[in-house]
């Protein structure tokens, strides 16, 4: 099933600059679901220089970068329980790359896409392999980092507008 975050976009070449670093974390993150097909473990893992030369300074900027001894400290503790907060419960935080990375491996779906609907909204769908399968959150976080203002999600074929959630 499709669910996707949608979102202001007022700036084209930031939004191409997400484009271009969902694609480099799509390919990543989709292996995940060959590796679910054919029952092996692949474990790849993202190029930060890469992603980071790939963002606008200002971009870069929205973005806690750890450094190489903080790395570990960054990312998520696997023998832990993952908390699945509702979408947008965490909007406006600041994050490190390197925890939405690994907030979306933990996440049970492959990346569709990211494209505009209109002249100003951006979506980025992502393809659910079951329920729950971890939430939009990450996405969010990545779409705010960019700049972007969001302004709603789907999931499981219910559109839900921010500011009618009762979180918000």
């Amino acid at each position: 099933m499709t669910q996707f975050v949608r979102f202001n976009v007022d700036n084209l070449d930031r939004f191409e600059s997400l484009q271009q670093v969902f694609t480099d974390i799509q390919t990543i993150k989709n292996l995940d679901l060959e590796s679910t097909a054919d029952d092996l473990s692949i474990d790849v893992d993202y190029d930060l220089d890469r992603l980071q030369d790939l963002m606008h300074s200002d971009v870069r900027a929205n973005f806690i970068w750890p450094t190489t001894d903080e790395l570990e400290s960054h990312k998520l503790n696997k023998n832990q329980p993952l908390a699945i907060a509702s979408p947008g419960s965490l909007s406006g935080k600041r994050w490190s790359l390197v925890r939405i990375l690994d907030l979306i491996d933990s996440c049970e779906y492959s990346f569709d896409r990211c494209d505009l609907v209109n002249p100003q909204t951006g979506e980025m769908h992502v393809d659910t392999w079951g329920y729950p399968y971890g939430g939009l959150n990450a996405l969010i976080a990545l779409i705010e980092g960019f700049g972007f203002e969001v302004i709603g999600v789907d999931e499981c074929g219910i559109y839900e507008k921010f500011g009618e959630h009762p979180l918000q």
